[in-house]
């Protein structure tokens, strides 16, 4: 009895295990998407995105705003669970002024994809996005020039 009995319930343990993993995942992306709703909610009530981008700070304004907000909560990414390797000092740092930080980098093995680090409360999430020319609207969207408005450049 003991020889089935004991598969049966390791059976069950990593099933379980599995389930409860999977909807964890699942769970995580859709808190980070509300996440980051409210992050860019709280700019139209006067708090402030600045952003660190090839030496040069720059405080996001306007329309500018949105699209920053679509590049970070685009919802086909996938769950990064080991810190990735990338260029740091390349990479754009955004910095909300409720403490939300987010750093978008480039993905060195494909110039299509990006790596979005999120950091809030003490809560680490990483994503890997391939597509949507992110890495191009996210650049042109926090330099200085903006896409539809030029953004503050602070010294």
């Amino acid at each position: 009895m003991k020889k089935v009995l004991i598969p049966v319930v390791v059976f069950f343990v990593l099933v379980i295990g599995s389930i409860i993993f999977f909807v964890n995942a699942s769970f995580q992306i859709v808190q980070y998407g509300k996440s980051t709703r409210f992050h860019i909610s709280t700019l139209s009530d006067g708090a402030t995105l600045t952003v660190d981008h090839n030496g040069v700070t720059t405080q996001v304004i306007g329309r500018n705003i949105q699209r920053v907000g679509w590049v970070l909560d685009i919802s086909d990414k996938e769950r990064v669970y080991r810190k990735p390797d990338f260029n740091e000092d390349d990479a754009i740092y955004f910095h909300f002024s409720d403490s939300a930080e987010y750093i978008i980098a480039q993905d060195p093995e494909d110039s299509d994809s990006v790596y979005i680090l999120y950091e809030y409360k003490g809560k680490k999430l990483r994503f890997h996005l391939t597509g949507y020319r992110a890495w191009y609207w996210a650049t042109e969207a926090v330099s200085p020039e903006g896409i539809y408005i030029e953004n503050i450049v602070i010294e």
